[in-house]
């Protein structure tokens, strides 16, 4: 008996959820059409009404930036350069340890961390890139 009461009540909770789901769901599609008749749909459509001033406005706020960072790194540049050094002091070993970590190119070479970028610019390197078409165009020039 107690069973069967129980399962009622669990039927009774489940019709609620489902009627304020269908509810909000109502309500939404109504905000959504009104939205829609309005025009107020998306920001899209003010960018697509406005594309012209504000693409002005960019260009006319663009230089202030440009002026302002190049101004701001002029000022803070010792700054930024005390905490690269102190950033690198403090993770001196953890850097030092992954350049010297050895790993195997795709040509086969088994080349340090350090080495890497440099190692692709060598003739082997650049003969393997030709030979297995990796790329369409080797990224290294002979």
């Amino acid at each position: 008996m107690a069973r069967c009461c129980h399962l009622l009540y669990i039927r009774r909770i489940y019709k609620k959820i489902e009627i304020v789901i269908n509810l909000s769901m109502r309500q939404y599609q109504d905000i959504f059409n009104m939205a829609e008749e309005t025009g107020t749909m998306t920001n899209n459509t003010y960018y697509q009404n406005n594309k012209q001033k504000i693409q002005e406005q960019y260009a006319a706020k663009r230089e202030d930036k440009l002026a302002y960072q190049i101004e701001y790194n002029l000022i803070n540049r010792d700054k930024y350069l005390d905490y690269q050094k102190s950033y690198y002091e403090s993770k001196k070993d953890e850097i030092l340890r992954m350049k010297r970590e050895k790993i195997t190119c795709e040509c086969g070479k088994l080349v340090s961390m350090g080495y890497m970028t440099a190692h692709k610019k060598t003739k082997k390197h650049c003969a393997f890139e030709a030979l297995s078409n990796l790329t369409p165009e080797p990224s290294c020039s002979t």
